[in-house]
């Protein structure tokens, strides 16, 4: 039995059944090309393609949309109660996004950094936690967060003290959390949007761990794991999370406090990410 499989029943025995989506961001480029080029209006062919592939089967992505570096974009998968379903629907886009890029004479380049001059690309795993009536036990509980999402939370980056390799475990992986652009705003916007440090907060992209604004669907309610590399391994990564989250919650891990401010400045004495590799 693989730890995502086992980590799922643990949960569920207990009482809790996690929900999962992922994220995975990627360039397209012109087959052979050393380098994305702006304005290929032939990408667009290619979304609308993938989006039509996707329209065929069982539905599963969500969202597509547009990132900060030169013809990088990002999917974003539904939510799924299921980790066969979740794990299938990953490879079958990875896999779609290749076979139709290839037949435009383009190819996806989904590695953490595939351009020293663009961001660096990231695979973003969102989990939540619900009873068996189908509730968001991570939802706020009067107006505080519940214990189980601040003990998930603690679980969660108490763990990567020994596990951070299962989400960096390339040296590629490294320099993503190394990389600064050349100048200009777009390397600052990247240093405050890439993770690089143990430490999570509230809508909050420098951090690790975030909690997205779920104010409009107080339902939606998860935690963002923002940390996992597209070298890493999406059921590795995932079974990780689950056990790190299980733990938490049956150790009563307390959640350190969250970060308002960008997590990657010195003056909050963070760990980094990168002395735990």
């Amino acid at each position: 039995m693989s730890l995502l499989d086992e980590s799922w029943d643990r949960l569920t025995e207990s009482g809790f059944h996690p929900r999962l989506a992922w994220e995975i961001e990627f360039y397209i480029k012109p087959l052979n090309a050393p380098a994305p080029q702006a304005g290929n209006e032939i990408e667009t062919q290619l979304l609308a393609l993938l989006l039509a592939w996707d329209k065929g089967k069982d539905s599963h992505i969500h969202s597509l949309s547009k990132e900060s570096g030169t013809s990088q974009y990002e999917v974003s998968s539904v939510v799924f109660d299921n980790p066969k379903t979740y794990l299938d629907a990953y490879d079958a886009t990875i896999s779609a996004l290749h076979n139709i890029s290839g037949r435009l004479g383009l190819e996806i380049e989904h590695s953490p950094l595939p351009f020293a001059d663009e961001p660096p690309s990231g695979l973003h795993i969102h989990i939540s936690l619900h009873n068996a009536a189908g509730d968001n036990l991570f939802c706020y509980k009067d107006s505080a967060d519940p214990d189980i999402l601040l003990h998930s939370i603690g679980g969660l980056l108490a763990d990567l003290h020994n596990t951070i390799a299962v989400f960096f475990p390339t040296p590629a992986c490294r320099e993503r959390l190394l990389w600064k652009d050349k100048g200009g705003a777009l390397g600052q916007t990247h240093h405050f949007m890439t993770p690089r440090t143990l430490s999570w907060g509230y809508n909050n992209r420098s951090t690790a761990l975030r909690i997205p604004s779920s104010t409009l669907n107080p339902q939606s309610r998860h935690i963002e794991h923002r940390l996992p590399s597209p070298h890493a391994s999406l059921e590795k990564c995932t079974g990780t999370i689950l056990s790190a989250i299980n733990e938490g919650i049956q150790q009563q891990i307390p959640a350190p406090p969250p970060v308002y401010g960008n997590a990657n400045d010195a003056q909050y004495g963070l760990i980094k990410l990168v002395d735990l590799l």
